[in-house]
């Protein structure tokens, strides 16, 4: 296994339950860096001082053209934090976070302190358990309907500040599959939108260990060579549109929109943990999912995705669900020492 993929490889067992809390806080950000991230640039950093974990936000791997704002970069944190507080719990420790007030800055995202308060847990569902076989799935799904008690799972997990609605009504799934493919195609008419993800495009052997190799979309060795020139130079969207219409509309069981009542940083992070935790879940019941930020992104877009699901809260995350026969891979990983910060 190349260098790029060894992350994956983190096991359970492996934990140091002798160690300081310094080795243990480093095995636990094993199962953080596991999280998806936007175009896969993982654009997050770590100091640990004590028990405490200082998340920052890596200026060079901020998708600063694609994602302004800062919302995907957020999500994506959120995400990442929740690996990270699902595999500290599973080790016994309590998690206390403290958010910081800017996304950008000298200072941390976000803080993270760790308290030993019960032993190791031995529940084999636990979602420790699937978070090395998370991947994002974007191949055709089959026919076969979501489980009740999935959906049952999912409306357990909405409150009144954070809604999850799954749509699989067929007419509803087709009018959103459509708002996707225009969205889509409507960010990749901006040649700063494909520069920026062409730069994160890699060949099937790539090396690096940020960005999608091609098969990640399915391109064989030969046509992921190109990709990177293909994603610059051309409206990719518009020309695969008949393929994302079969994908969409015929090859996705349903839909899940998780919407916030509010719209600010901390929304954002906190949408990105239950997307995660949604993620696990559907990966714990044998289903697979892929999001998609366009909609969620381009101006415009929102407003006819809440009138769509007729409602007014902010949708944050769209994503298909399904079960698959097909098996995707994982992407590359930075590991955890190239993202602890080193200090003189």
């Amino acid at each position: 296994m190349s260098n790029n993929y060894l992350a994956w490889k983190i096991r359970v067992e492996d934990f140091p339950i002798n160690g300081k809390i310094y080795e243990q806080i480093k095995f636990l950000l094993g199962f953080g860096i596991l999280a998806p991230s936007g175009h896969n640039g993982q654009p997050w950093e770590f100091k640990i001082v004590n028990n405490i974990l200082n998340i920052f936000v890596n200026k060079k791997r901020a998708l600063v053209k694609s994602d302004p704002s800062g919302k995907q970069l957020c999500i994506g944190i959120g995400c990442l934090i929740e690996n990270f507080c699902i595999a500290a719990n599973f080790y016994g420790f309590e998690t206390v976070i403290q958010y910081g007030n800017y996304i950008i800055s000298d200072d941390p995202i976000a803080k993270i302190t760790l308290n030993k308060i019960k032993n190791i847990s031995h529940d084999r569902d636990n979602l420790i358990h699937f978070i090395t076989k998370r991947s994002t799935h974007r191949n055709n799904y089959t026919s076969q309907p979501i489980p009740e008690y999935f959906i049952n799972n999912l409306h357990e997990l909405s409150s009144d500040n954070i809604k999850i609605f799954i749509i699989q009504e067929k007419k509803l799934k087709e009018q959103i599959a459509d708002l996707i493919i225009q969205a889509q195609i409507t960010a990749m008419d901006k040649p700063y939108f494909r520069q920026e993800l062409s730069e994160l495009m890699k060949s099937n052997i790539t090396k690096s260990k940020i960005g999608m190799p091609g098969f990640a979309f399915g391109l064989p060795l030969p046509i992921s060579l190109f990709s990177w020139w293909m994603i610059k130079k051309i409206n990719m969207s518009k020309l695969n549109k008949k393929i994302d219409e079969q994908t969409f509309k015929r090859f996705t069981s349903a839909f899940i929109i998780i919407s916030s009542k509010d719209d600010t940083k901390i929304s954002w992070i906190n949408t990105g943990r239950l997307c995660e935790k949604i993620w696990l879940l559907a990966e714990r019941h044998g289903l697979k999912c892929s999001p998609n930020a366009a909609p969620i992104q381009e101006l415009g877009y929102k407003e006819q995705l809440q009138k769509l699901i007729n409602s007014n809260l902010n949708p944050l995350v769209l994503m298909r669900v399904g079960y698959s026969k097909k098996i995707s891979r994982s992407t590359p990983r930075l590991s955890v020492e190239d993202l602890i910060i080193k200090t003189p």
